[in-house]
C-alpha cells in the first residue's frame, strides 16, 4: 500500500516539469479548467495506484495473508480514495517549486510521511508528540482506515479518519487550485 502512494504524491514532479517546459501557460490559455486539469492529474495517479494495488494483491495471494474478497475490495477502494490528498499534496509541490528541485521536495515531503504515520513502524512507538503529529498526516487516516478493515486500528471511529482526510483534500485541492492560477 505504501507503493502507491509514492506513484500518488511523485506525480507533482511531472506538474514542475511542466511549469517549467510552459505547458502550464499553454493549458491556462486553453478552454480546460483547472478543475478538469487537476481532475486529469488525479485519475492518471488513482489509474497507476489500482495498477499497483492489483499487482500487490496478486502478489498477497502467495502470502499467509487471509482476508476474504470483501476486505481486499475494502482495502483497494480505501487505497485508490487514499491517493487523492497525496495527488492534492504532489500537485502543491509540482506548482509551488522548480523542476530541478521537485524530486528532492518530494522526497522530504514522501519519508516523513511514510515513517511518521507508522506505515513503517507502529506510531506507538514514537513518543507522544510524534504520535499526536500523526494524526495531521493523510497517510496516518489513510492506514488507520485499512486497518479497520482486519479491526487492527489504534481505536478511533473510522468516520473520524474519513472526516479528517475529506477535510485535508479540500484544503489541499484549495490550495493547488490557487497555485495553478499563479503558476
Amino acid at each position: 500500500m505504501w507503493h502507491d502512494r509514492t506513484c500518488a504524491i511523485s506525480f507533482g514532479v511531472n506538474v514542475a516539469l511542466e511549469k517549467q517546459n510552459g505547458w502550464l501557460i499553454l493549458k491556462q490559455l486553453s478552454p480546460v479548467s483547472p478543475y478538469q486539469y487537476l481532475l486529469a492529474k488525479c485519475v492518471s495517479a488513482t489509474a497507476f495506484s489500482l495498477l499497483v494495488a492489483c499487482l500487490m494483491s496478486l502478489l498477497a495471494l502467495f502470502s499467509v495473508l487471509s482476508l476474504s474478497l470483501a476486505q481486499w475490495l475494502l482495502v483497494v477502494t480505501i487505497t485508490l480514495l487514499g491517493t487523492l490528498p497525496l495527488c492534492m499534496l504532489g500537485l502543491l509541490v509540482g506548482l509551488s517549486v522548480s523542476a530541478k528541485a521537485a524530486p528532492a521536495v518530494v522526497n522530504l515531503v514522501y519519508l516523513p510521511l511514510s515513517l511518521l504515520s507508522g506505515l513503517w513502524l507502529p506510531i506507538g512507538l514514537f513518543p507522544e508528540a510524534m504520535q499526536w503529529f500523526a494524526w495531521l498526516l493523510p497517510t496516518f487516516h489513510i492506514s488507520q482506515l485499512a486497518l479497520s478493515t482486519i479491526d487492527a486500528t489504534l481505536g478511533f471511529p473510522v468516520y473520524l479518519h474519513a472526516a479528517v482526510l475529506i477535510t485535508q483534500t479540500l484544503a489541499l485541492f484549495f490550495v493547488a487550485q490557487i497555485k495553478f492560477k499563479q503558476a
